[in-house]
């Protein structure tokens, strides 16, 4: 008489599985990491190059922008007018 052991069988198959799909996706994704340096590997220091040139325009401007300012200003700032009516005020 053959006896089976399904449990065992079963938790053995499992772990083979487990760890062959582990290996296939490590695969994949060495090889899809290694097209992607490929691709971009000689471009990506020209890119980089151009978005530097390009923030420093844009950094070099006249002064901070007005949404820069309204951040800056606080909520009761924003809601009592310009500084000339607060001025006048007396406490």
């Amino acid at each position: 008489m053959i006896t089976l052991d399904v449990a065992a069988a079963s938790a053995a198959f499992e772990a083979k599985v487990i760890t062959d799909l582990r290996d296939e996706t490590a695969k994949a994704m060495a090889s899809a990491n290694g097209d992607i340096d490929v691709h971009l590997g000689g471009a990506d220091t020209a890119n980089d190059v151009a978005m530097r040139d390009m923030g420093a325009r844009q950094h070099a401007s006249a002064g901070p922008s007005r949404a820069m300012n309204n951040e800056k200003r606080s909520w009761d700032d924003r809601n009592e007018g310009s500084y000339s009516s607060r001025k006048k005020r007396s406490y």
